[in-house]
């Protein structure tokens, strides 16, 4: 980094300012650089040679990196090799670059493996965006399409067809390949040729000849020749079947399927009698042969005549023997009668070794339980015959059985069925049932009679107690004796009126019959009242609210049921618990807030009034219910500006339940009727510009300048009053003419001069002071303003030097003039130097390097 003194002249007390510069950034390789000012500001250029690109930015600035500290921006670049890279690879095939690496205009040659062709340029180059061009393919050579065969058709294994390839021949339905052996797809040449298919076969007519000869039958082929596919269909002779299949086929080989046979038709097997066996009169059975059944010792034929093979469906269907008989073997015969009763065999009918069970009528039983048998006689010679039976008597019922303080009398001993038995008590009991006992057959009559149920000597009791209403009494003593207590229960949704239990009491000493004391009543159950409910209150449909009743919610003004349903009072427990209301509902807000009424605002605007701000304030709403919560408009409320026409105010009123309403109302601004001041007054040696055609009293402006060589007198611009008339309008005086290369610019006239070349502070005052000038001054407000326009003007939104410093600690020009303290900067760097653009002024260091604006003397 290096530095250097230079010799301030505005001021000794800051006489030397610190210039800096930048090192020497250096050369690049395989580049060239351009630049050999190295001050803050100062630029150097880079460029790379042929086949060469730059990596980084061309340009570099000497800028301040840190606090005193100067270095070339950004980091100087490097010039990379341009290549393509590796040529594109080809599959089949192999690219050889014709340089290495490959650099813009450098070629690669192409060549496929053998077996393949090229499909596109033999060479491709290197293109200047390090891209190569499109690369050639390798295809591989094919056999093409096989000949067609008559009658049949080659399909290859793979398509497209290489060297190797193999195609096999099938040939259509009723046709063979004379050669079933692949072809192949075969080089030439070396492989240097186009590939071709070996010798191709041909397809030839197959058939089976004559349908094969059938004895007692006839076989009719579908097709002649018979062709492989093609049938032939079989009958046989009248008497005989076919064994085997109706029709057969025509093979591939050339050969028919096993042609079937016919056989004679014949009765077969006759069905397996049991214990028995027939005979036919001739082997086989045809139509005509009869068969006679012998049945096996101890069985005889329930039908002893022959059966017949018959022929069926006229002799078309298999000839079947006529109905067969059955052997059956020999029985007992009946069995004697028995009074009052009767046998049951346990076979029907009965041969030897079944046995018969006596059965009596209803009040018998039998004299011998013992079954009775069929058995043989003779050694089995003769018929069998039953061993002796039983008879049946009549059954009593026994004696009746004790009975405690009392006994019963029958009036029929020995008490058979019919008989009755009355009963008596001692002294002090009764019968707890008077009714007389009976002898009773059981089981229809079937088991043994028995006396009815006994009855018993019990003491006295209270008797039934009185029926209550919707509930029974039920006592913990039974039959109820004096002593014995009652306890009440109520049917479900009721209650007793009082729960002590009732006694039963003596009388008269115990003398007369005991009795109940008072009973008490059920009284249906209740609800209760019902809950509060907020905002609102249920009313029952009765009172007192029992099972059954509703309640229906009447809610306050704003509000209203979630639930309109009424309520009930249901039972609980199928009515053993207390009955209870069902869910209750609520009164909730759903009703939206209400504005006040609101009517539009009109105001009427001033003449040449087009704007007014207005104030802006929210609609008034209330609530009923759950209250207000906020009212929304828009715009907000407040002061806005706005323009003539209506203004439409927007609101939105939303209560603490979430309801929400809209209302609005309008602001008409109404103009009033404009007055014009005219056309502005004209000036000599000069130009007017109004703000609004036609001008508008009060509103409109009209602003003045002057042709070059001319100044103005008095106001730059004038206002179109109340009384549409134009303020006084100013003049343009003559002014002596600017120096050589310099341009009259502003109301003032003043003359002005850019200097492009950029410099140092310092510098700059000498060049104006060179131009015949000095620095431009802006040292008051105005003065600042009309260079601001001039550079403006002039297009130029870079910083330049002027007429100001503060080296003296207070801001001040080159003559020490001291600045106006109402000029305002653009930024406040708490720099020593002044530089302006169209923007504004703005405070800079000396040492920057900026063009200048210089002014005439």
């Amino acid at each position: 980094m290096r530095w250097f003194l230079l010799l301030g002249l505005v001021c000794v007390a800051k006489a030397n300012l610190i210039v800096p510069a930048c090192e020497d950034p250096g050369e690049i390789d395989n580049g060239n650089k351009q630049g050999t000012s190295f001050f803050i500001g100062d630029k150097v250029t880079y460029s790379c040679n042929a086949n060469y690109r730059m990596d980084g930015k061309a340009e570099l600035t000497c800028s301040e990196v840190a606090k005193l500290t100067f270095e070339f921006q950004p980091k100087k670049p490097s010039c990379e090799l341009l290549s393509c890279g590796d040529a594109p690879v080809v599959e089949n095939g192999v690219g050889k670059p014709s340089a290495t690496p490959s650099v813009p205009g450098s070629t690669a040659w192409y060549d496929c493996d053998d077996g393949y062709r090229r499909d596109g340029p033999g060479d491709i180059s290197c293109q200047d965006d390090e891209t190569w061009q499109t690369a050639p393919t390798c295809i591989q050579k094919t056999c093409g399409d096989i000949d067609v065969v008559v009658n049949g058709a080659y399909a290859a294994d793979t398509i497209p067809a290489t060297p190797g390839t193999q195609a096999t021949l099938s040939c259509d339905a009723g046709y063979e390949a004379v050669n079933s052996s692949p072809i192949d797809c075969e080089a030439t040449d070396g492989g240097n040729g186009d590939p071709s298919w070996t010798g191709v076969s041909s397809c030839r007519f197959l058939s089976c000849g004559d349908a094969p000869v059938v004895e007692n039958g006839v076989g009719k082929p579908s097709a002649t020749p018979s062709v492989p596919g093609s049938t032939a269909w079989y009958d046989c002779d009248d008497g005989y079947r076919r064994d085997g299949p109706g029709d057969i086929s025509c093979q591939d080989d050339e050969t028919w399927q096993t042609a079937p046979t016919c056989i004679q038709k014949t009765c077969g097997d006759i069905d397996v009698v049991v214990n028995g066996a027939y005979a036919a009169d001739t082997i086989p059975a045809t139509p005509g042969t009869q068969a006679t059944l012998s049945c096996d010792a101890g069985y005889e034929a329930v039908d002893s005549s022959p059966i017949d093979c018959e022929a069926t469906d006229g002799g078309e269907g298999d000839p079947s023997w006529t109905t067969l008989s059955s052997c059956e073997e020999k029985t007992c015969g009946d069995i004697g009668v028995v009074v009052n009763g009767a046998y049951a065999a346990d076979n029907d009918p009965a041969t030897a070794g079944t046995t018969a069970t006596l059965t009596c009528e209803p009040g018998y039983e039998a004299a011998d339980s013992t079954p009775i048998d069929c058995k043989e006689t003779n050694g089995g010679e003769g018929d069998p015959s039953w061993t002796t039976l039983s008879s049946c008597e009549e059954k009593t019922c026994g004696d009746i059985g004790v009975v405690v303080n009392g006994a019963y009398a029958a009036d029929n001993d020995p008490a058979t069925a019919g008989t009755t038995a009355t009963l008596t008590c001692e002294p002090g009991y009764e019968a707890a049932d008077s009714t007389p006992i009976d002898c009773k057959e059981t089981n229809g009559g079937e088991g043994d009679p028995s006396w009815t149920t006994l009855s018993s000597c019990e003491e006295k009791t209270c008797g039934d107690i009185g029926v209550v209403v919707n509930g029974a009494y039920a006592a913990d003593n039974d039959p109820a004796t004096a002593g014995t207590t009652a306890t009440l229960t109520c049917e479900p949704g009721y209650e007793a009126a009082d729960s002590t239990p009732i006694d039963c009491k003596e009388t008269n000493g115990g003398e007369g019959d005991p009795s109940w004391t008072t009973l008490s009543s059920c009284e249906e159950k209740t609800c209760g009242d019902i809950g509060v409910v907020v905002n609102g209150a249920y009313a029952a449909d009765n009172d007192p609210a029992t099972a059954g009743t509703t309640a229906t919610l009447t809610c306050e003004p704003g509000y209203e049921a979630a639930d309109s349903t009424p309520i009930d009072c249901k039972e609980t427990n199928g009515g053993e618990g207390d009955p209870s209301w069902t869910t209750l509902s609520s009164c909730e807000d759903k009703t939206c807030p209400a504005f006040e009424a609101q009517e539009d605002i009109t105001i009427n605007l001033a003449a040449g009034e087009n704007y007014r701000e207005i104030n802006i304030f929210a609609m008034t709403a209330t609530d009923e219910g759950s209250g207000l919560r906020d009212v929304i408009c828009t715009p907000e409320p407040g002061t806005y500006p706005a323009g003539a026409g209506p203004c439409v105010v927007s609101c939105t009123a939303t209560d603490n339940a979430g309801n929400s309403c809209d209302g609005s109302y309008t602001i008409n601004l109404v103009k009033a009727a404009v007055k014009s001041c005219g056309v502005p007054p004209q000036v000599d040696n000069g130009k007017v510009k109004a703000s609004a055609e036609p001008s508008i009293a009060g509103s409109t402006t009209a602003w003045y300048d002057c042709n070059d060589g001319y100044k103005l007198e008095g106001l730059n611009d004038i206002e179109c009053q109340d009384d549409a008339t134009w303020q006084e309008a100013p003049e343009c005086i003559a002014v002596a003419e600017c120096p050589l290369g310099f341009i009259r610019d502003g109301p003032s006239g003043r003359c002005f001069k850019l200097v492009t070349d950029q410099s140092f502070f310092d510098a700059a005052c000498k060049r104006c002071k060179a131009e015949g000038g000095f620095l431009a001054l802006a040292s008051t407000t105005e003065q600042a303003q009309e260079v601001t326009a001039f550079l403006s003007a002039q297009q130029r939104s870079a910083n330049h030097w002027i007429n100001l410093n503060q080296l003296c600690g207070s801001w001040q020009t080159t003559e020490f003039a001291e600045a106006s303290s109402s000029i305002t900067w653009r930024n406040n760097n708490n720099a020593d130097c002044a530089a302006s653009n169209r923007s504004g002024l703005a405070q800079i260091c000396c040492w920057k390097r900026l063009p200048a604006v210089c002014e005439a003397s």
